[in-house]
Formats: C-alpha cells, structure tokens, sequence
C-alpha cells in the first residue's frame, strides 16, 4: 500500500472523519475538537454522525 491512509477529507465548510472502528471515530472526534474548540464554533444543530458499516457475513464458496 502506498501513501497514509485517509482519515478526513476538509471542505469549504465540511470535514468527514473517517475511522475504521468506532473508538477511531471517536478519537478523531475529540481531536478535531480539542484542535478547533478556540477558534471553530461546530453546530451540534448541522452536525451529523453517519456510520456505514458491513453487518453482514458473507460467505463465498468456489
């Protein structure tokens, strides 16, 4: 694999935070909180948490 893995994409006035588990998701929450909280207001109105998530096994046979 070449490169880092991509863990948020910034936008004008959006930044998605993507983690590979829920811990990860919340650890890249209360970072960017914590980097932001003196000068970004975030609204808790226009904020939204959105998980995809894989709960299905699938099983393939040849």
């Amino acid at each position: 694999m070449f490169g880092r893995p991509i863990s948020n994409l910034r936008f004008v006035d959006t930044i998605d935070l993507m983690g590979g588990t829920s811990s990860a998701l919340l650890d890249l929450t209360n970072r960017l909180y914590e980097r932001t909280r003196v000068w970004m207001d975030v609204s808790t109105e226009k904020s939204k948490i959105i998980v995809s998530a894989r709960t299905t096994l699938l099983r393939i046979s040849s």
